[in-house]
């Protein structure tokens, strides 16, 4: 029989020194630099996931197809007519028959 629990934690390793340190830890134990958060927040309702979750264990909400924290939204499509941000380029003009 396996008595681990369902859900194990992994260690943590440090982004500047590279030290292994406890799944709980949130500062390196040989540096003391901030560790990387193994959950994640769903958009929709706040839900912390285990890293690498693919849908929120709370609403079902895919949680591949949502933007990655910080990351920048996708450029909205033109309307046609709206006014051009400053500085962008024209479109060019039909031929002449």
């Amino acid at each position: 029989m396996c008595f681990r629990p369902a859900a194990a934690s992994t260690p943590k390793t440090c982004p500047e020194c590279g030290m292994i340190n406890p799944a709980v830890a949130e500062k390196c134990v040989k540096c003391g630099a901030e560790l990387p958060e193994d959950r994640i927040k769903c958009p929709h309702c706040g839900e912390m996931n285990i890293a690498g979750a693919t849908v929120c264990s709370e609403c079902g909400t895919d949680l591949a197809a949502a933007p990655a924290p910080g990351a920048p939204a996708a450029p909205a499509p033109a309307t046609p007519g709206a006014p051009k941000a400053p500085g962008a380029p024209s479109a060019p003009a039909a031929p002449k028959n």
